[in-house]
């Protein structure tokens, strides 16, 4: 994101709409970012809105999301911030068939799974998605014609899994000096014995 005289030729434009009260956090990678999107298509209509299912959506840095536009705006959040990103359509035009496995799996987790029906849904993505559809027609429609989105973001919470490779160390350092079986409890289970 660019400010300042330049600002207008950038493909993203922030607008934020709640600041939050919690200083910007250190984004690094293995960070989890627990927030709620908003997505609209430019005229305000309302595309998709996880704030109707049980839980936020997250995002792991450094796993390269595929929409990497958003990594990049909710990196500029602080927590309880409300932020409205305008993003341009060159940028996300892989959106449909992400929101496609976004709506999917919060429909498998608002429902109990079912063998018979839900195995016989089949994927494609590229190509194959333009000729045969995503099976919802908002997002086929962005599909056949790209447009800017807008995306608002609401961030939550925030974890780091730093411990993990506190862990790793530690039970590398075990293991160095004959204590395996030591070594083995502290990475399977997260805990040291005495």
């Amino acid at each position: 994101m660019i400010y300042g005289p330049d600002a207008s030729k950038c493909p993203i434009k922030k607008q934020v709409l709640n600041a939050g009260k919690e200083p910007l956090p250190e984004f690094v990678d293995e960070t989890k970012i627990f927030f709620h999107f908003l997505t609209t298509t430019q005229d305000g209509t309302v595309i998709d809105d996880t704030r109707k299912y049980k839980k936020p959506m997250e995002i792991t840095l450094g796993h390269q999301f595929k929409i990497e536009c958003w990594e990049t705006c909710l990196k500029t959040m602080r927590l309880g911030e409300i932020a409205k990103f305008s993003v341009d359509k060159d940028l996300i035009g892989v959106y449909p068939a992400v929101a496609k496995q976004i709506r999917d799996y919060y429909k498998n987790q608002m429902k109990e799974h079912k063998h018979d029906e839900e195995h016989e849904n089949h994927h494609c993505c590229g190509f194959m998605a333009l000729e045969q559809g995503l099976g919802h027609e908002d997002l086929d429609r962005l599909m056949r014609h790209p447009e800017p989105l807008d995306f608002t973001f609401g961030t939550l919470d925030t974890t780091r899994s730093n411990h993990i490779s506190l862990l790793e160390k530690f039970s590398e350092i075990l293991f160095d000096h004959g204590s395996y079986v030591l070594a083995l409890l502290v990475m399977r289970y997260g805990f040291i014995l005495d």
